[in-house]
Order: structure tokens, then C-alpha cells, then sequence
């Protein structure tokens, strides 16, 4: 892009030169203002292009995630992550956190929109399990690193 810039700035420059040289000072005057302008955006360009490249070099393989949840969603998340098959019903959740109903909700719709949990159909209703995803970034909270 900058490549392009540069042989426009050039060819005004030259053509601005041929014009005063010709006596053509007002078309002179304004090649070499095109040719300033041209040479101006290809230097802008050139930095935006190794700013981008060293932005691409500095991500190259890494890809962060970072997720916050509150107390209530810790407690659902825990009562999850613990349970006896891998699996747990909706009842057992409500009794294991002793929250709300809609709170229990909220954090399960949230679990499950990204990626976290999953929602399937058991013989007593709704059954909820952790994802691979869910159980790695969650491991803390379910499986807290005790404090010696």
C-alpha cells in the first residue's frame, strides 16, 4: 500500500520539477504539494502496516478468554462440577445452593450459552453437566487449591 503511495509522490515530483523548469509555476506549485501529500500518506501507511504486523507477531498462536462470575453462579457451578455422575438434575442443584429459582436459572442460561454446560432431558427433568471447556476454566471453583 505505502509501494503505491511513493510511485504517485514520485511521479508529482517529477512532473512538478518538468513544470517549473517549463515555467509552469503554478502547476509546478501544485505537483509538488500533490507529490508532499502522496509521500505523507506513504509514510503513514508504512507505520501502519509494521504496527500491524508486530501486532500480528505479538498474538500469533495465543488466543485469551477471561470470565467473571459471582458467588451465586460459583455455588451452581460447584454444585456441577461435584456431583456424583457428572451430572446433575435441576432439583438437586436448588437443594445443593439453596438459591432463588430464578437465580439458579440466570447462571445456567449463562453456563450454557457459553459453552460451560450443557442442558439435556432426564427421566426427573432438566439435566445439567459440565464441558471439558466448563471443568477447565471452572477447576478452581470446583476443586479449590487449599491454602497451606
Amino acid at each position: 500500500m505505502s509501494t503505491k503511495y511513493t510511485i504517485i509522490a514520485s511521479i508529482c515530483s517529477v512532473v512538478g520539477g518538468a513544470a517549473f523548469s517549463l515555467k509552469f509555476n503554478y502547476f509546478g506549485i501544485l505537483c509538488t504539494i500533490l507529490a508532499v501529500a502522496f509521500f505523507l500518506l506513504a509514510f503513514i501507511s508504512h507505520k501502519k502496516e509494521l504496527r500491524y504486523k508486530e501486532d500480528q507477531e505479538q498474538s500469533r498462536g495465543f488466543k485469551i478468554e477471561a470470565y467473571g462470575t459471582d458467588p451465586d453462579t460459583d455455588l451452581v457451578i460447584k454444585a456441577i462440577g461435584t456431583a456424583e455422575n457428572d451430572f446433575i438434575y435441576f432439583g438437586d442443584i436448588v437443594n445443593d445452593t439453596n438459591l432463588p429459582l430464578k437465580v439458579i436459572n440466570r447462571a445456567l442460561d449463562w453456563l450454557v450459552i457459553q459453552k460451560f454446560a450443557v442442558e439435556t432431558k432426564g427421566r426427573r427433568g432438566k439435566v445439567y453437566e459440565l464441558t471439558p471447556k466448563g471443568r477447565d476454566v471452572f477447576k478452581n471453583i470446583i476443586h479449590p487449591i487449599s491454602k497451606a
